[in-house]
């Protein structure tokens, strides 16, 4: 038995980028994440960015409720990708193929004109998203 499982807990760190395509047209959002480890030698907190992306109504719902600067927790898997770039040059990266995501932080915790975005009074403290369900809170 093989298990690609991810949980990550951090700060999104762009605006989702939605992207429609394809027929039957189907939906693509891209995120980065970052996840802090301290190093007790250094007394520094290392930065890992997180390359994410979400399909069809998980994707819409990213893009939709998310913003930089949330705190979100999220589970999926890692997936491995290889394209020609407009060069014809082979480039590689991976990303993580988001399954379920939740906002942890709360609107009133997410203020705006902080350096962490724009709020929405109407946004939910407490959103989950994942592939079967539609919007919770």
């Amino acid at each position: 038995m093989d298990v690609n499982k991810v949980i990550l807990l951090g700060r999104v760190g762009t605006d989702p980028e939605l992207k429609m395509f394809g027929d039957p047209e189907r939906s693509m959002c891209r995120i980065s994440v970052a996840t802090g480890h301290y190093n007790k030698k250094t007394k520094k907190t290392l930065t890992t960015w997180h390359n994410c992306i979400s399909w069809d109504k998980i994707g819409e719902n990213v893009a939709k409720y998310i913003t930089k600067g949330r705190k979100v927790y999220l589970e999926g898997e890692i997936r491995n990708n290889n394209w020609k770039d407009k060069d014809g040059v082979q480039r590689y990266g991976m990303d993580i193929v988001v399954r379920t995501i939740t906002m942890v932080d709360s609107s009133k915790d997410f203020k705006e004109g902080t350096d962490h975005g724009p709020s929405d009074a109407d946004k939910p403290d407490y959103v989950k998203y994942d592939g079967d369900h539609e919007l919770e809170e």
